[in-house]
């Protein structure tokens, strides 16, 4: 039982990494074993309070059991609110990468043609403005100060 548990704990810490990175069917397949889990969870839960129902002498014990699936009932409850959030949430974060992506493009394009304009006053000992000192520029760092 014990391995069991530590195999679905892996499986949730994996699916949580494709999740964090906006994969829709990661966060479907988490939705999928947490669904599973809770009903597994709720089960147990039932069981045990049935169970005390039935036990005269160890009521505690089985309460006590039914009290300690709640914690993870309520966590798993959580979690699966997150997930449908997730999947939800898959299609703006994509856009929004996409986005991110041809934002940081665009800004490259614009430096490169902005170095490839400026390139003939480089060769004169100007800046890229005209008045900076020869050697400045995006291609090479600023000059130290004198030391004294």
């Amino acid at each position: 039982m014990g391995v069991l548990i530590a195999l679905c704990g892996i499986i949730f810490i994996v699916l949580g990494i494709f999740v964090h990175k906006g994969s829709r069917g990661a966060a479907i397949t988490a939705i999928i074993f947490t669904a599973l889990a809770l009903v597994l969870l709720s089960c147990m839960t039932i069981s045990s309070v049935m169970q005390s129902g039935r036990v005269q002498g160890g009521r505690g014990e089985s309460m006590a059991g039914a009290c300690m699936m709640l914690a993870p009932l309520a966590m798993m409850v959580w979690q699966l609110i997150w997930c449908i959030g997730a999947a939800k949430a898959a299609g703006e974060y994509r856009a929004m990468q996409q986005q991110m992506q041809m934002q940081y493009w665009q800004y490259m394009q614009m430096q490169q043609q902005q170095y490839m304009q400026g390139q003939g006053t480089w060769d004169k000992g100007q800046g890229a403005t005209g008045g900076g000192p020869a050697g400045e520029g995006p291609g090479n760092p600023p000059r130290p100060p004198n030391q004294v």
